[in-house]
């Protein structure tokens, strides 16, 4: 089935709206639940979804080779998403989800280093973009408090964790 060029990009413009409210979504779980077991029962319950929808395709696929390769990403994107998801009880959603998309400018330099195609002076002038608004963000802009409440009261911890927090979320990035 081909779609018209405007319904790949509604696709994607929903896909960018559902991942961004997923994090204010998630900002408020952590206020109940602990980082971890968000992840784990939001991860069992997706992985017991995936299973019952691709079963058959699991059951063609399964085998030691990709029981080992979904080890290997498993170890490396679950440190990933717990800093994520425990970055967020220290910050705002819209922070969260501005550091964490700026993954992103990651991906033409990775690019080089696999196949050696070197990134388009675009790719660098996007990355410097990022990265200045990244500092711009974390440094220079700074949403006031609503009235009758203070930043402490806002964001639930003390104000001198905000830059220590925001690290956390752009580590998982590096």
């Amino acid at each position: 089935m081909t779609l018209p060029q405007w319904g790949y990009k509604a696709m994607l413009l929903g896909a960018a709206a559902i991942w961004g409210l997923s994090t204010c979504i998630i900002k408020d779980t952590v206020a109940v639940f602990p980082p971890a077991w968000l992840m784990g029962i939001r991860f069992f319950l997706a992985g017991i979804l995936l299973l019952i929808v691709f079963r058959k395709r699991v059951a063609q696929c399964l085998n030691r080779e990709m029981l080992v390769a979904g080890a290997i990403i498993g170890l490396v994107l679950a440190p990933a998403y717990l800093l994520n998801t425990s970055g967020l009880q220290f910050t705002t959603a819209s922070k969260g989800t501005f550091l964490t998309g700026t993954y992103s400018i990651m991906v033409p330099f990775i690019a080089w280093a696999i196949s050696k195609q070197r990134p388009t002076r675009y790719n660098i002038a996007a990355a410097l973009l990022a990265l200045a608004g990244i500092g711009f963000g974390l440094v220079v802009l700074k949403a006031p408090a609503p009235a009758g409440h203070t930043e402490e009261q806002v964001y639930q911890r003390p104000k001198r964790q905000q830059n220590t927090a925001d690290q956390e979320v752009l580590a998982v990035q590096h």
